[in-house]
């Protein structure tokens, strides 16, 4: 429950003192933290990706914990006004991590807003308890490199996709030749 948590809603402009990109759309801050450590996980969906993202946060997966990150697809998600299927829910409590989206893209989002969160505490890495519920405002999110007029190898190409899709970057054109009009 959030009565007796000291709150502070902000709207979009305050979001920024999370330092997330892209600011998410509604942000509700709560006492505490969720300390990455041994927890359970739930997930219907991007398995390998989340026991991933466990271990590059610093924590470990075990049956039994009183600690757990919990995935759940669910039909709607109230108020979302646009682009519902890339939207989600992230509730972040001092024992549990709750991703609430209609689809799995929903789902992705909200881990790469789980990474921007992380901050260090001490020897475990930790997570602001907040409640953030966020869509794109723009369904098309993109970047272009121009690699006919300067080489990048493969390589360099993934990394930077890897780079841009922890900031909800969907489109990423790429040019390969350079052709005066």
């Amino acid at each position: 429950s959030l009565v007796g948590s000291e709150m502070c809603i902000r709207d979009r402009l305050g979001a920024g003192q999370l330092h997330l990109l892209p600011q998410p759309q509604q942000c509700i801050l709560a006492k505490g933290y969720f300390v990455m450590g041994k927890m359970r996980l739930s997930t219907p969906v991007l398995s390998q990706e989340w026991k991933q993202f466990v271990t590059e946060m610093g924590g470990t997966l075990a049956d039994q914990s009183a600690s757990s990150i919990n995935i759940k697809l669910i039909d709607t998600i109230e108020n979302i006004p646009v682009n519902q299927e890339e939207a989600y829910r992230l509730t972040i409590t001092p024992k549990t991590i709750t991703v609430e989206a209609v689809a799995e893209r929903g789902v992705y989002w909200a881990m790469q807003t789980l990474f921007q969160l992380k901050e260090a505490g001490g020897r475990r890495n930790r997570l602001q308890c907040c409640t953030i519920t966020d869509w794109p405002a723009f369904r098309i999110r993109g970047f272009m490199q121009d690699v006919g007029r300067s080489y990048l190898s493969v390589e360099e190409l993934k990394r930077e996709i890897a780079i841009l899709s922890r900031f909800k970057i969907n489109t990423f054109p790429v040019s390969y030749t350079h052709l005066r009009a």
